[in-house]
């Protein structure tokens, strides 16, 4: 999943960098002047990924997550649940669409659900998601 590649700097410095694809297949890079340091790195990188707890440290925003993952899971279920996932998800970008997730945090998602026990109409988003 992830390699570690040694190379020089221009100064003749020894480095090492750590190359991954991210949950979109974007390429991504982090470079470590030391080996354990980078080794670590990629092993923590590809637990991550295993478990499915990886999240790519960049400008990805909750919308464009969400987007992605209907698009990815939708043949995988049924008509009817997708369709009450994608008003699901409707709902959650008009709250929290333009956050990146590397930003989104339990507050903002409390604030969201009480926004939406506020309005009448949003109400049986909240109740769903309660439970």
């Amino acid at each position: 999943m992830a390699t570690i590649n040694k190379y020089k700097t221009k100064e003749g410095q020894q480095r090492y960098r750590v190359r991954w694809s991210d949950n979109l297949g974007k390429q991504k890079s982090k470079s470590f002047d030391r080996y354990n340091i980078a080794r670590n790195y990629q092993n923590e990188i590809e637990h991550t990924m295993r478990v499915g707890e990886y999240v790519s440290p960049d400008s990805l925003t909750l919308k464009e997550f969400l987007d992605s993952w209907i698009e990815i899971h939708k043949s995988n279920i049924k008509p009817n649940t997708e369709r009450g996932y994608r008003n699901d998800i409707k709902h959650i970008n008009n709250h929290l669409g333009p956050v990146k997730i590397q930003q989104l945090t339990p507050v903002m998602i409390e604030d969201m659900y009480a926004a939406l026990q506020k309005d009448s109409k949003d109400k049986k988003v909240y109740q769903e998601h309660q439970h």
